[in-house]
């Protein structure tokens, strides 16, 4: 049986390692962590799991501590898992028949997108939608420190899609509340927006309103994204604002520079208001100064 190692990146997931870590623990060789700094009790309860640590530096998004975290792992095949997700027994079945048979080099993996206490089985975030490539041989793919990126084939890997039926596909507890959905919309339009703009793409207007409805009805239309409910309006209505925020954010940085804050202009209107009432108590002490001489 070649060895299997389970790779997860964290920063403050103490509610979620337990859950992850014993979800693949009785059929992989070694689970490794790679932590970002946590502020909670993290690293004490993935270490008391048996996990191996490792640290990075915190830069707010998962991507460049997922690649530095697969160069820690010795097996011949890698697992990469978020600490939001799970791996369902049958799942872990076939992923290591897989690896037994060595019939493929990587694997695209369905994955169940819980949203607000519920799977999203429509949309453009349903199982079938959501392949995610997770499940590879050592040195297959290339990877890149891009928010949101998904890593490459090497040349010449061979790929096999797994298909989602049953428990085939890993358990991603995105988000509890609404709240935490935008939270995290923030965070990640705000990085996004600066990669873009980093690299010298061009914002537009155009982009700005063509991008967020398109994005919006195509899930919810095309692929039937109305079928999960309330939970399927509001999640084409977020992927709207969503888009709509990033393009803003990376709009205001094309145009304005990385300093694009609107606080000096706020500063230069709050002092011309001021000014007013300077010189309306200027004009009213002459006045009845004036008056007081009469």
């Amino acid at each position: 049986m070649p060895r299997i190692s389970a790779v997860i990146v964290t920063l403050n997931e103490e509610d979620n390692i337990s859950r992850v870590i014993s979800s693949v623990k009785p059929w992989v060789d070694e689970v490794i962590v790679v932590d970002m700094l946590s502020d909670d009790r993290t690293v004490e309860r993935a270490r008391a799991l048996g996990a191996t640590l490792f640290e990075h530096p915190r830069v707010g998004f998962v991507e460049p501590a997922r690649a530095t975290a697969v160069g820690y792992a010795r097996g011949e095949w890698i697992l990469i898992l978020d600490a939001d997700e799970m791996v369902p027994y049958p799942l872990s079945v076939e992923l290591r028949r897989i690896a037994e048979s060595d019939c493929a080099d990587v694997c695209r993996i369905p994955r169940m997108n819980y949203i607000m206490g519920k799977p999203m089985l429509y949309g453009q975030h349903s199982p079938d939608q959501d392949l995610q490539v997770r499940f590879f041989k050592r040195n297959t793919l290339r990877f890149s420190d891009r928010i949101h990126s998904f890593p490459k084939p090497e040349t010449g890997s061979r790929v096999h899609t797994i298909k989602f039926r049953g428990s085939y596909a890993i358990c991603h507890f995105h988000a509890a509340t609404a709240s935490q959905l935008i939270e995290k919309m923030d965070r990640y339009t705000t990085t996004e927006a600066d990669q873009v703009y980093r690299e010298g793409k061009i914002a537009s207007v155009w982009r700005l309103l063509l991008l967020p409805p398109i994005s919006s009805l195509r899930g919810y239309f095309l692929n039937l994204g109305w079928r999960d409910g309330w939970r399927g309006v509001y999640w084409a209505g977020l992927m709207f604002f969503y888009q709509l925020t990033r393009e803003a954010k990376h709009l205001q940085l094309f145009q304005c520079g990385p300093a694009s804050s609107s606080e000096p202009a706020y500063s230069r209107e709050a002092t011309q208001i001021l000014r007013e009432y300077t010189d309306a108590g200027t004009r009213d002490g002459s006045v009845k100064e004036a008056e007081g001489k009469r």
